[in-house]
């Protein structure tokens, strides 16, 4: 893939990864809420494998969006993009600590704005 597809790539993936978390900060309940920090507690282990950690921040993020086709429009950008984003966790190990400050930042922010009913 070359750096302009690569670069349009991951712009895209940050504007709806941003639509998601949007979206996810109206409908996700307490319960969600405390999914989203278990993940985050668990990636701060000793040993955990940050990448997986985040695929799965970032699936309950598309899951607490309640919005299918959002969810599987990501869900496809992110099977792209895994390969360049899993590459920067092993030689960036300041992306990581960066990776986790935003996640905490997002269930922060998620967990103060006031919800509304996740359509059916």
């Amino acid at each position: 893939m070359g750096s302009d597809a690569l670069r349009h790539l991951f712009e895209a993936l940050a504007e709806l990864e941003a639509l998601c978390a949007s979206l996810s900060a109206l409908r996700m309940t307490p319960t969600d809420h405390a999914l989203l920090a278990g993940i985050l507690d668990r990636d701060d282990l000793p040993g955990a494998d940050y990448a997986q950690a985040n695929m799965r921040f970032h699936e309950a993020l598309r899951q607490g969006a309640g919005n299918a086709v959002l969810a599987d429009l990501l869900a496809d950008l992110n099977r792209r993009s895994l390969p360049w984003r899993n590459a920067q966790f092993q030689v960036r190990a300041a992306r990581i600590e960066t990776s986790r400050a935003e996640h905490r930042a997002i269930l922060g922010r998620s967990r103060r704005t006031t919800r509304i009913a996740r359509p059916t």
